[in-house]
């Protein structure tokens, strides 16, 4: 069982840290602001921010944020997506305290330099420029857009060209202030420091920021419609996703329906679609299904790229699965099998801190229940046939939409 401890600081700040020996320390501040949180006409503002976070702070320039922790062999990022903003690094350990140091900063001490901003701004209209590059990578992005309409969730995290070169500093600066404030953070770390030495560390660097009630609540997804696309793209492959609305963070069915996407185009090998689509029949090189959970709704996706003239028989074989889960329920040797195999892929991901770091901030930001090894293979063998059948309901054909690149 892995054990950690939450805290949080009289501004409100949340902290999760899980005491270990590691010549190694985590650290990631999960900012609750990304994407969806934008105003209208600012698409991609909250990935500009993220990536302007590092280009100067009240002490510091681009170089020095860069060198602070590089220096000493340490390793620091970040990335936006529809719902947070997150800042990670993995330093010696006994440089933690400077990574601390580095992350209060950047998240309450931004200059946003303007001279920086020209050049950050070609930057990630090159990155836009890539994904229209790759069809495997642009058609997600579509699919979302498709299913989400009229919604923030349906923004690119990227934005457009057309917005991205109207954001201002002031636009970061105003984003920030609404945002990036402690109760709307999580910060959770790993290493070999006490919870009591960590805490002591946080107060220092993080105690003086002042807190603020978020701004607005999320507008809730609602009214998802089922539809069917099809676009030209110069490819040699056809690109097909299937999918759909599904469950958010704080829905129970989310835990059945995760297994089952799991067994049907999960990683591993021998998952339903990889055996029946490559290795049976040859149809396709990937084929893979997975799914998005956001705090009040979701997104499934099966994704596969195949030739022209594999498409019709991949897309009928992909929906007689589907029809099979939908209509009948798995019996208990097949989803006793499904969870030994979901149960051994999560202890192997435990295994990697980077993971259990982030589980362990999302379980306090989305306020749940402290997540340990324990109540999350209990989760796993609490499942039954009936769970994984009304979690399955979703996958309905007549519920599906298809996005196409041909």
């Amino acid at each position: 069982m892995f054990r950690y401890h939450t805290h949080i600081l009289p501004n409100g700040m949340r902290l999760a840290h899980r005491s270990y020996k590691s010549p190694v320390a985590y650290i990631a501040v999960i900012i609750n602001a990304g994407v969806r949180d934008e105003p209208e006409g600012m698409h991609g503002l909250a990935h500009f921010t993220e990536h302007m976070l590092f280009k100067g702070t009240l002490k510091k320039n681009t170089r020095q944020i860069i060198s602070y922790l590089e220096e000493v062999g340490g390793e620091v990022d970040a990335f936006t997506t529809k719902e947070d903003t997150v800042l990670y690094a993995a330093v010696p350990v006994k440089y933690l305290e400077r990574a601390l140091s580095v992350f209060s900063e950047i998240v309450s001490q931004s200059t946003f330099p303007v001279k920086e901003m020209e050049k950050e701004r070609e930057v990630i209209l090159d990155e836009i420029n890539s994904y229209k590059d790759n069809p495997a990578e642009q058609i997600f992005e579509d699919f979302e857009t498709m299913v989400f309409k009229g919604h923030p969730l349906a923004r690119s995290i990227l934005g457009t060209p057309e917005n991205l070169k109207s954001i201002r500093r002031a636009d970061m600066a105003d984003f920030c202030q609404k945002f990036y404030v402690p109760s709307n953070m999580v910060m959770c770390t790993m290493g070999e420091v006490s919870s009591e030495q960590l805490y002591v560390l946080a107060e220092k660097y993080f105690a003086g920021m002042t807190d603020q009630v978020r701004p607005d609540q999320r507008n809730a997804f609602k009214g998802y419609e089922p539809r069917k696309r099809e676009k030209k793209k110069k490819s040699y492959q056809t690109h097909c996703i299937i999918g759909a609305e599904a469950y958010g963070y704080n829905d129970k069915k989310r835990i059945p329906f995760a297994l089952l996407v799991n067994l049907l185009g999960g990683p591993a090998m021998l998952s339903r679609l990889n055996m029946l689509l490559r290795e049976k029949y040859g149809l396709v090189y990937n084929v893979e299904a997975s799914s998005a959970m956001y705090s009040d709704t979701g997104l499934f996706t099966i994704y596969f790229g195949c030739d022209a003239r594999n498409f019709n028989r991949g897309y009928g074989l992909i929906m007689q699965e589907l029809k099979r889960f939908t209509e009948k329920k798995m019996t208990l040797s097949q989803l006793e099998a499904a969870k030994k195999q979901y149960s051994g892929q999560i202890l192997l991901s435990l295994e990697n801190p980077e993971p259990v770091m982030m589980a362990m901030g999302k379980s306090l930001l989305f306020n749940h229940n402290k997540l340990t090894r324990k109540s999350m293979m209990s989760q796993i063998q609490e499942i039954t046939p009936d769970d994984i059948l009304e979690s399955a309901q979703i996958m309905r054909e007549e519920n599906l939409s298809m996005l196409l690149y041909k």
